[in-house]
């Protein structure tokens, strides 16, 4: 089975005539002012955020243009931070075996309604120098077992704190004290 040289010459000049390099000069919102003047949106698939100064590459076609990928950004010395997003505020489901994020310094998750971690039949593992909840309303903790191995626990309540089991067991190697106005055993 062979090409037809005819049709292929043909789309390959026609696909050069539709793809072009050109640097963002101006961003009004979703559109992008190229420097030949061409007012180009952003392409779904182009998932890398352009910005000002950047070298895109874009598809046009008679009045419609299209930036399809981001090819280098103004200043390479100073790259700083790039946005990954969907154009048009859509959703972005990514479905991989295996996923890695090695980050050097900081990652920051920023979520204003609700955020889910799913870990069916596996675990989710913490490990941190320190760690910090704050949370505004209620904090529940369900399980089978709880394991808490501290040097020091520090827990406090202004008003009520209330500790129930079926049986429970309070044991010290040295010294137990307990201090209040009152204390009613029994």
């Amino acid at each position: 089975m062979g090409i037809n040289v005819e049709h292929h010459s043909t789309f390959t000049e026609t696909f050069q005539i539709c793809m072009h390099q050109s640097e963002i000069i101006e961003v009004r919102g979703e559109e992008y002012v190229l420097n030949n003047n061409v007012v180009a949106l952003r392409a779904t698939g182009c998932l890398i955020e352009p910005q000002m100064g950047d070298q895109v590459l874009y598809w046009q076609q008679q009045q419609q243009a299209f930036i399809t990928m981001v090819l280098q950004q103004k200043d390479k010395q100073a790259p700083g931070i790039r946005k990954l997003s969907v154009p048009n505020h859509q959703g972005l489901v990514i479905n991989a075996k295996n996923m890695v994020f090695n980050v050097a310094q900081k990652l920051q998750m920023n979520v204003l309604q609700e955020i889910n971690f799913n870990a069916a039949v596996g675990k989710i593992n913490h490990y941190a120098q320190s760690m910090l909840q704050s949370v505004q309303g209620s904090l529940i903790q369900l399980s089978n077992q709880y394991l808490n191995k501290s040097e020091h626990i520090d827990f406090e309540a202004k008003k009520l704190l209330k500790s129930h089991g079926e049986q429970q067991l309070i044991t010290a190697s040295k010294d137990l004290k307990m201090d209040a106005d009152r204390i009613n055993m029994g």
